[in-house]
């Protein structure tokens, strides 16, 4: 719709001009969710907080994001996340968490921020992929290092599409990741 694609964008007096013509705040339409998954999802703090302030529901689940705070953790804003968990918004819905996303995305401040207020390191996604596993296949070392640093485990596993994170990091292709681990 057009308000997510202002939310998305950040563009602020686009998202005031449709909702003073009557866009519904709540709608969600297609992969996205709601225009306010997808400032979550785009690292909108402005955006974000400016759909709250005008009523939207944090609380909708819908689209690929699931959760307003999965979404956030795509984004990797660490505000949008903290202002989704001051409003008491779980961690994990159906298997999917905030914390598997930033890590997949790089978003190693928003990782520490959600590690801080209690998420599971080690969490199984849908896939059964732990974060570890998503940075390793998103062939990034920098959140590897964060993840191993903050408690996450790295030991073999039965379960799980990739079995082990060293698999991850070889199908991603980063020696230097292979390597370190």
């Amino acid at each position: 719709t057009p308000l997510q694609c202002a939310a998305y964008a950040g563009n602020l007096a686009c998202i005031e001009l449709l909702l003073k013509y009557g866009a519904d705040i709540n709608f969600s339409e297609g992969k996205v969710g709601t225009s306010l998954h997808a400032a979550g999802a785009s690292g909108n703090l402005s955006a974000f907080q400016l759909l709250l302030e005008r009523g939207a529901n944090p609380n909708v689940v819908r689209g690929q994001y699931g959760s307003v705070l999965w979404a956030a953790g795509y984004g990797g804003d660490r505000e949008c996340v903290r202002i989704c968990l001051q409003r008491g918004l779980k961690h994990e819905i159906h298997m999917r968490t905030p914390l598997l996303w930033a890590a997949a995305e790089g978003h190693i401040e928003t990782v520490k921020y959600l590690a801080m207020e209690g998420a599971n390191l080690d969490v199984w996604g849908r896939g059964l992929e732990t974060p570890l596993e998503f940075g390793c296949l998103a062939g990034r070392l920098d959140m590897v290092k964060c993840l191993l640093a903050l408690g996450a485990r790295a030991e073999f596993r039965q379960a799980g599409k990739y079995r082990t994170a060293v698999v991850c990091a070889d199908i991603s292709g980063n020696k230097e990741l292979v390597e370190f681990l």
